[in-house]
Formats: C-alpha cells, sequence, structure tokens
C-alpha cells in the first residue's frame, strides 16, 4: 500500500505528527457518520404519515425523539440506555413493512456505531495505538530503507518504482520539467476515470493547461488496481469555463433506443452520488444517437426469465444455462432479426450475435458442458494460465532434464522429469515402453538420452531465450504441436514463454536461474496469465463482465445474478488505508477496534458496493439490441427489504426496484437435467475393448509433512445431502458471528425458515440463556507458543463472566469426535494463562441442537 505513495519515506517521518493532529479529524468524521444515518431516520420519518396513521406516526416520533435530537456522541450513546421500540402497527403491507424495517435498520446501525462508553474513551482508544504505531513506522523505515538500497544495487524496479523515479525526476529538474511541457502541443488522457493517485500526480507535472481527458465516472471498474474515480468526479464537477470546459458526450451510439431507455430505468432508481458515485438521473442519462437501427415487429425490450430455484434435482446454474441454452436455439429457429454493422440492413440472428456475462468464471465449464450436450457451439473468452497448460510444464522438466544429463544425475528429479518428457506429445511413449526403461534402469542407452546429452554441449554458450529455441528445434517441437486441436493458441503461448526467457536474461540471469525462478513460480502458486484471443468462431461467447469491457454483442445474457458479491472482508488486525493510515487495534487485555477501523470498514463497503454498481452498468451497456436477465422467482409469501447500502448481489439489485420491472418478467417452463455429465453423444464415441489390462505396481517413497494447528483435519467428498447440510452449517456460522444475541432481527437476511430456526434454538439453549448478558468475543483469534511450536486458532465464541471464562465452538453435526477436544483442550490452555480465569469449553452441533462440555 505504500508503494502507491510518491515519497514514501517523507510519509513515514511525518507519520506520527500528522496522526496527532488527524486525531480530532477522525472523530469528527464518526460523529458525521451517526448524523449521516440519524439524517437518514428524519427523512423516513417523514415520509411515516403516507403510509400510517397519526396515532402511530406520533409514537414513532416521541419513541425517537431523543435519538433524533441527539448531536454528540455521548447523546447518541445515552438513548440506548432504554429500548428504542419501532414496533409496525398489525396488517401492515409491503410499504409499511418496507418503511418501518428501514428504520429498525438505521437505529440498530447506530446502536452497533455506539460501543464506547463516552467520547473519552474513543479518544484514549485512538491515543493508545501510539506506541506501537512508533515501533511499526520505524520498522517500516528500516526496511524501506534496505529494500530501496537493494533495487539500486542490483538495478531492479517495479512499475510503482518507475512511476516514483518520473515524479522525482520532472519534480528535482526544472529543465527537464520545463523541456517536457514544452514538447507537447496536446496530452490526450483515456479512460481517466482509471487513473491512480500517483499517475494523476505525474500527469499534473508535465501538462500545461492542454490536457484532454476522456473518461466515464459510471465505467470506473477497476478500484483493484488503485483507480480513483473521484480524480474523475472532482473535474466533472469543477469545470465551469474558468478552470476547464466539460463536454458531455451524452449520445449513444452503439444500442437500440429499447436498450438504453431500459438501462436508464434501472440506472435512476439504482446510482447516485453515494452508490455509484454519479447523479445518473440529473446528469448522466443515455440519449438515444444510432439512427440506423430500423424498426422491427420484434420484442427488443428487457427480458427478465424467472424459473423455480426450488428443484432439488438441479442446481440453479445448472438451471440457467438450460434456459438461456433454449432461448438462444428459440431465437436461431425463429429468426430474430438483428442489425448487420457492414449492410446496415437486419439480417437473421447467428450464434456469434450472443454472450453470456457471468460476474466470475467458476461455471465456465458447466456452460460449456451444457452447450456442448445441447449442440450448440460455446467459446470461453477468459485470460489463459499458463500454469494451466502443459507447455510450461514440458518446458521447465525439459530444461530440468537436460541440467541433470549435463551434471550426470540419475536421481529422483531425472527419473521424474525424463518420465514427464517421454509421455508428453514430444516422444509419445507408452507405459509399457516407459516401465521397461525404468525396471532394466537403461535410460543412456535410449534416443532421448542420447539426444539431449547432445544439446547440453551448447548449455553455457548460448544465451537463456536462444538455446530455448535451439532445444525445441532441434526437438522438432513446432512440428509436433500439429497434433494439439489449437495450433495458434500453443504457438502465442510459446512466444510468451520466450518473450519470459528474454526478459529474465536481460537480468543477467543464465538456464539455471531461469529454472530456479520456474521451480519458484510452481511451489508458491504465482499465476502467469496473458491473453489468447484467437477464437472468431460462429458461436457463442461467455465471458467474465471486467472482461468484456469495450466489447459490444446484440444479445446480451446476464446469468448468476444470485451469487453473493466477494466483498473484502477487514478482519485483519493491522490494516493501512490511503485515508485513515495504519489501522491499529487497541491492546488491553483484549483486543479492542478503534474507530479507524470502523470508518475503514464503512467506506469500503460503501466503495464496494458502488464499484459493483458500476460493473452492472458496463455488463449492461455491452448490449446493443437486446438485454435478458435470468433470476430465481421470489417467494411471494417472504417479505424482503433491500436497501442499496446492504445490496450483497446483483439480484439485490433488481429485487429493489422491481416494481419497475416486473413488466418484463417472463416465467420459464424449462427444467434441465443431468444427462450432460454423461453425454451419450460422447460416451459412444469412446472405444470399448474386452482386453484385460495387466497392473505392475511401482513403489515410490513418500515424504509426509506436518504442520501443527489446533484444529480438526478432514478432507472426503462430498454428496448432495450432505453439500446442503455444510450449506445450511455455513449460512448459520455466517449469522452467528454477526448477530447481537440480546437485539436480533433475523428478517434483515436473506435466509429461509431453517436457517432462522437453528439460530433460535442456539441462543434459546440452556446453553446460552444464561450468557447472553455476558461480555461476548466472537471470532477471537490467536497465536499461541507450545513447547516451542506456533500454534493459531479461532473461538467461535469467547464469553466472559466475573470469575469464569465460556468457550463455545459451533460444529455442524457431529461432536464426538475426541479431536475436537483437543483443539478445545489447547484454546483452554491458552485463555487460562491469559486470563487467569477458569474456563469451561462446549462444542455445539448445529445440526442436532445439541451441545456437550469438554472435560
Amino acid at each position: 500500500k505504500l508503494e502507491l505513495k510518491y515519497d514514501i519515506d517523507d510519509y513515514l517521518n511525518n507519520y506520527l505528527s500528522d496522526y496527532n493532529k488527524n486525531t480530532n479529524i477522525f472523530i469528527n468524521e464518526y460523529l458525521e457518520l451517526l448524523k449521516e444515518k440519524q439524517n437518514t431516520i428524519k427523512n423516513l420519518v417523514l415520509e411515516l404519515p403516507n403510509y400510517f396513521d397519526n396515532d402511530y406516526v406520533s409514537k414513532v416520533e416521541e419513541d425517537l425523539s431523543e435519538l433524533l435530537n441527539a448531536s454528540t456522541y455521548d447523546e447518541f450513546k445515552k438513548c440506548f440506555d432504554r429500548k428504542i421500540s419501532t414496533t409496525k402497527p398489525r396488517g401492515s403491507d409491503y410499504e409499511q413493512t418496507c418503511i418501518k424495517e428501514s428504520i429498525y435498520n438505521k437505529v440498530k446501525d447506530i446502536k452497533n456505531l455506539c460501543i464506547y462508553e463516552d467520547s473519552n474513551e474513543i479518544k484514549n482508544n485512538l491515543l493508545s495505538t501510539k506506541d506501537n504505531l512508533e515501533v511499526i513506522v520505524e520498522i517500516l523505515k528500516e526496511f524501506n530503507k534496505r529494500l530501496s538500497k537493494y533495487k539500486e544495487i542490483n538495478n531492479i524496479y517495479g512499475y510503482s518504482d518507475i512511476a516514483r523515479l518520473s515524479i522525482k525526476l520532472v519534480k528535482e529538474n526544472k529543465d527537464i520539467k520545463d523541456e517536457l511541457t514544452s514538447s507537447f502541443n496536446e496530452i490526450l488522457l483515456d479512460e481517466y476515470q482509471d487513473t491512480s493517485d500517483i499517475q494523476e500526480l505525474f500527469i499534473s507535472l508535465i501538462s500545461n493547461n492542454n490536457l484532454y481527458m476522456v473518461g466515464d465516472i459510471k465505467q470506473s471498474i477497476y478500484r483493484f488496481r488503485n483507480a480513483n474515480p473521484y480524480l474523475f468526479r472532482e473535474k466533472y464537477e469543477n469545470y465551469d469555463g474558468k478552470n476547464g470546459i466539460k463536454i458531455d458526450l451524452v449520445k449513444n451510439f452503439r444500442s437500440r433506443e429499447e436498450v438504453l431507455n431500459n438501462i436508464n430505468l434501472i440506472f435512476n432508481k439504482v446510482m447516485d452520488q453515494k452508490c455509484g458515485g454519479a447523479d445518473y438521473k440529473d446528469s448522466h442519462q443515455l440519449v438515444f444517437g444510432n439512427n440506423m437501427y430500423q424498426e422491427t415487429n420484434q420484442n427488443n425490450n428487457l427480458e427478465i426469465i424467472t424459473y423455480n430455484d426450488k428443484l432439488d434435482s438441479i442446481t440453479k446454474d445448472e438451471q440457467e444455462a438450460y434456459i438461456i441454452a433454449n432461448d438462444i436455439k428459440t431465437k436461431i429457429d425463429n429468426n430474430f432479426q438483428v442489425l448487420d454493422k457492414d449492410t446496415k440492413c437486419l439480417r437473421n440472428v447467428d450464434y456469434s450475435d450472443f454472450v453470456i456475462l457471468l460476474d466470475r468464471k467458476k461455471n465456465f465449464t458447466l456452460y460449456k458442458k451444457i452447450f456442448e450436450y445441447l449442440n450448440i457451439p460455446l467459446t470461453i473468452l477468459e485470460e489463459e494460465s499458463l500454469k494451466d497448460n502443459e507447455d510450461i510444464e514440458i518446458i521447465r522438466n525439459l530444461l530440468r532434464l537436460l541440467i541433470c544429463i549435463k551434471e550426470d544425475r540419475l536421481d529422483l528429479e531425472f527419473k521424474y522429469t525424463y518420465m514427464s518428457i517421454c509421455r508428453s506429445y514430444l516422444y509419445k511413449l507408452n507405459d509399457d515402453e516407459i516401465y521397461k526403461i525404468f525396471i532394466n534402469d537403461n535410460f543412456k542407452d535410449t534416443s532421448l538420452y542420447k539426444k539431449l546429452l547432445e544439446l547440453t554441449t551448447n548449455i553455457d554458450s548460448m544465451n537463456l531465450s536462444n538455446y530455448l529455441l535451439y532445444v525445441l528445434d532441434e526437438l522438432n517441437y513446432e512440428e509436433k504441436l500439429l497434433t494439439k486441436t489449437n495450433i495458434k493458441s500453443y504457438r502465442m503461448r510459446l512466444e510468451y514463454i520466450y518473450n519470459l526467457c528474454r526478459s529474465y536474461e536481460k537480468l543477467g540471469n543464465t538456464i539455471y536461474d531461469f529454472i530456479d525462478y520456474l521451480e519458484e513460480v510452481f511451489e508458491n502458486d504465482y499465476d502467469l496469465k496473458f491473453n489468447v484471443n484467437t477464437d472468431n468462431s460462429n458461436s457463442v461467447k461467455i465471458m467474465t463482465i471486467h472482461k468484456s469491457k469495450g466489447l459490444e454483442y446484440p444479445i446480451c445474457y446476464y446469468a448468476s445474478l444470485y451469487s453473493k458479491f466477494n466483498k473484502t472482508e477487514a478482519t485483519d488486525k493491522i490494516l493501512f488505508d490511503s485515508k485513515y493510515g495504519i489501522i491499529l487495534p487497541e491492546v488491553n487485555k483484549y483486543y479492542k477496534d478503534t474507530i479507524l477501523k470502523i470508518l475503514y470498514k464503512e467506506n469500503l463497503s460503501s466503495e464496494e458496493i458502488s464499484e459493483r454498481i458500476r460493473l452492472f452498468y458496463v455488463a449492461l451497456t455491452r448490449a446493443k439490441e437486446k438485454m435478458i436477465m435470468v433470476i430465481p422467482k421470489e417467494d411471494e409469501d417472504k417479505m424482503t427489504i433491500y436497501e442499496k447500502d446492504k445490496y450483497n448481489s446483483y439480484l439485490n439489485v433488481i429485487r429493489s426496484i422491481y416494481s419497475d420491472l416486473n413488466k418484463f418478467e417472463i416465467e420459464s417452463n424449462i427444467i434441465g437435467n443431468k444427462d450432460y455429465l454423461t453425454n451419450s453423444k460422447i460416451v459412444n464415441n469412446l472405444s470399448k475393448t474386452d482386453k484385460k489390462l495387466n497392473v505392475e505396481e511401482l513403489s515410490v517413497e513418500i515424504e509426509e509433512i506436518l504442520e501443527k494447528h489446533y484444529s480438526k483435519d478432514e478432507l472426503h467428498l462430498v454428496e448432495r445431502s450432505e453439500k446442503e447440510l455444510l450449506e445450511l452449517g455455513t449460512k448459520v456460522h455466517e449469522i452467528l458471528e454477526e448477530i447481537d444475541f440480546n437485539d436480533y432481527n433475523l428478517n434483515l437476511y436473506d435466509v429461509d425458515t431453517q436457517v432462522k430456526n437453528k439460530i433460535n434454538s442456539f441462543i434459546n439453549s440452556s446453553l446460552m440463556q444464561d450468557k447472553l448478558n455476558l461480555n461476548m468475543y466472537k471470532e477471537y483469534e490467536f497465536l499461541y507458543e507450545d513447547e516451542n511450536n506456533l500454534s493459531h486458532g479461532i473461538i467461535d465464541l469467547l464469553v466472559e463472566d466475573k470469575d469464569m471464562m465460556y468457550i463455545i465452538d459451533y460444529k455442524l453435526k457431529n461432536i464426538d469426535d475426541p479431536n475436537y477436544d483437543n483443539q478445545l483442550n489447547g484454546y483452554r490452555k491458552y485463555i487460562e494463562e491469559l486470563t487467569k480465569k477458569s474456563v469451561k469449553c462446549y462444542l455445539y452441533s448445529i445440526i442436532n441442537e445439541e451441545y456437550r462440555e469438554v472435560k
């Protein structure tokens, strides 16, 4: 994170003095956060007369008056000395329930922020981290000094280093700065919404009132690459003809008018300054611009295909794949019309006109199998990982084998790499031939060994990249690639490997260093990704939303919208943020978060939801002629409230405005099946033989590496019923981590009745009833040194009484395994030494709703 700062040394040298100055600023920001939630409640209360009678409105106003008039932290805290009631009247309809639940949620949000006794504790809490901050800052300064020296001595720099060196060069050399600023007539900066702070600083140094920026804050989706969309927004809002000229490019020439109207309908409701970063309705609506689109008699409006997701025989993802495949076939068969980009005339739709956009790529293979089963051509477009292909494995093992032969080593490494090359497409030896070589130990007599021995004569006289080409040429590598399916893709990967060698040898490295590098890549599971776009076939395409940016397709399907967002969890004890700096907990008897952690998490959640809204915008604007969403049908008897600051899936977004979208709903009657798993069209083509296989076993030595930790390891394949139990247990566990056992509302969670019943059973159990008003610490994490070993543990629930500590560990079902006793006794020993109190340990079975004490 510090690499994103221009002057790291200056930042660290001034950090502690700036921290003192910022303490009051952060305290004021915390109070503003409380007031922001307070204002939301005020606005909701003003709407109550539209839904309820005067008696109920007066009761709520009276009940909330102290909270709505609070202006200091201590006043907010005092409000919760008594329970605030916001009970809804009987017979409330959906809209009444929505506004009541919204008020309840915001009151609870404020209560969850009032965790400190008073304002003095907030300040003392922050100041208590000062000593630890001093130590960490000194470590960082020393580390940065050593790292900078190492980079300078070895002349090795990363991208962020190069960016800082560029800024340093311009800042400290006026002649260079003047030369640069006078060299460019105009500077065009594209995709400005994805600019980082350090890029912005560099551009500001070399521009001279000649900077032209093009961007769209609604398409800023690279926050994980340090993009700062608010640089764009600040300029957009401040350009008034004096500070700069703003030109709104609002016309859209990609999509049909129906598509643009549908997009505007959605984002007028969903995107604003706080949620997405742009006032969509006021200044960002799309305007139709492509008059070449011709009238048709077909429906080009949005379609929302709904389906029953309660089927036991098939998963939601399988069901959605079948629905989309069937819809594509129907449109092909019925000659759905699209505009041809070359002739500008309508034509029948083809497979290449369809794209399926998913938030993540985990279901790509599933779609591939189902589409193959249904005879629909499908191409997956994604970044390839070199490690997922055999090319890099073959080249890696080939180089290792050459070194073994050069050093005349016939050890285990030699045998492993020798077998690998024998079985590869380079030699294609069958297992019988390889087995005979190993049994007879006549490696040196084989043609492979003799050929590679000949090639080792040049291993030290040629540079790395030339030697690689020489070896591959001598082994007819490319000719043998013709036996593979996609020769173009293989050639692109080979070119990538060659360029990797070129880059590595430029740093003065040899083949030996390169082999070590490849070993490190595989051992540490580093990834080597690159783009392979070689398919222009007439096929449906499937890709991630990020991959689709900049592309366009006539008909776009959006699936897996129910999937929960992969939100970043701020669980680390030490965090760093560009705004809040180094975030540490107060360390007394236990860890306690400061307001910095709370502000950081609040900001992080808001930013992540905003980026998801922008990503959804990017996804929908890929469509030229039609958008089709596939979602599970909502339970009619289920009243769920979808608030913007609580969005956790794209399905939440859609359902939050479904009263505006339900006119586009089409109910599907397509029900998929599992036949694609045993695709008869594939199975029947497999050759069958009655010939018996003769199996001869080789003995292989196995070295087992043990790592000590307080937990029970278990790995096995699960059946569907067990998978459902695991999902149930996981969901219950997640909610138990979050809720206040004394004041909770399970209706706020998108879970079924079974989950709610399990949670209520735990809270109402005899195990918990006498502990509800005690101090509780959830997911208590610790490191513990035991017999010179460092062990790690996480206690699900730690309860503190005056003279006793209680450890409660949740298990899915079985609580009789003796390994669990070992686990909890390890926890017990740590807590006893830490607190000097007696400790009782319990195991609780979520499924069986029972517990036992661990002695």
